[in-house]
């Protein structure tokens, strides 16, 4: 559950030097795949808590390492949460080579690497989506939800897909679906108690009502969601739902608190750091400024 969730990633936070300690001997004494089984075991930990480039670091170094000694299904898994992590960090490209990658050797391992393939895809899937070719991601993301409604895996898997189709579906103007993907995510997310899940499902269906101009749903939706990301300490996530809401605050006449929630964002990305939520930060200092009448500043804003 939600409280579960809360005390593990704070103990996990207080033991992140002894993991990074395990860490660096597995890899100084040439012990890959206990490296990665580890990475592989945190990986949810280092995505909430902001340590996206850690991670994938850690996957950078164990991989290069890794050989035919590895375990192949170990290698693709690693391979396909790089993937996860690169699409965090907006690095399009590596995410989409650590996706192939990850895809090629679960295929490799015939039945046994079903479950590794359906993540490999997802990878692969994300890795698209960075790109911006959101056909070729939601045709991938179809495939994969096919595979998981037909194992016998825990839902988790499931829900993450499905709210990656979901934001896939916004983007390709497909609102229809896209709210059914988001809402049978949520419910899954529900049922697990995760409120990580909980929170971006919320989140895309702030999205949603943001593209269908339901401006004062996607208000509730958001200020839900950040709610839920101060609570589990998912900062680098709150930094880009509060950067929702101050869009939303604008289109709502609610300048003020649209300047204070882009500040906030601002300071969040910049702590990541993160260059890609700053500008997106900037951009919306540059709304406020031409907002507000003046056009010299919002120009040099966006500059």
């Amino acid at each position: 559950n939600e409280a579960y969730q809360q005390l593990w990633l704070n103990w996990l936070e207080g033991e992140h030097d002894n993991v990074r300690a395990a860490l660096g001997w597995s890899l100084e004494s040439g012990q890959i795949e206990e490296g990665l089984r580890i990475g592989i075991a945190i990986i949810r930990f280092w995505e909430i808590r902001g340590y996206v480039l850690e991670g994938l670091a850690w996957y950078e170094r164990f991989l290069a390492r890794a050989d035919e000694n590895t375990s192949l299904l170990v290698r693709a898994n690693a391979l396909a949460f790089a993937s996860f992590m690169a699409m965090f960090l907006g690095q399009g490209e590596k995410a989409t080579i650590y996706g192939r990658k990850a895809v090629a050797l679960a295929e490799a391992a015939g039945d046994e690497g079903d479950p590794v393939l359906i993540l490999a895809l997802g990878g692969l899937s994300s890795g698209a989506r960075t790109e911006g070719d959101f056909a070729t991601a939601f045709a991938i993301g179809e495939r994969e939800i096919r595979l998981l409604k037909g194992s016998a895996g825990p839902p988790f898997f499931l829900g993450m897909a499905l709210l990656a189709q979901g934001g896939v579906a916004i983007e390709l103007g497909e609102y229809a679906a896209a709210r059914a993907y988001l809402e049978e995510s949520l419910a899954i997310a529900h049922e697990a108690g995760d409120g990580f899940r909980i929170a971006h499902a919320i989140n895309s269906l702030g999205d949603l009502a943001r593209c269908e101009q339901r401006y004062a749903e996607a208000r509730i939706a958001y200020e839900q969601s950040a709610g839920l990301m101060r609570e589990i300490g998912a900062q680098r996530d709150l930094a880009s739902v509060l950067h929702n809401l101050g869009h939303t605050c604008l289109h709502l006449g609610e300048i003020e608190r649209a300047r204070a929630l882009f500040g906030e964002s601002l300071g969040l990305h910049q702590s990541g750091p993160s260059e890609k939520g700053m500008a997106e930060c900037l951009v919306g200092f540059a709304a406020i400024a031409l907002l507000s009448g003046y056009p010299a500043a919002g120009a040099r804003l966006l500059g």
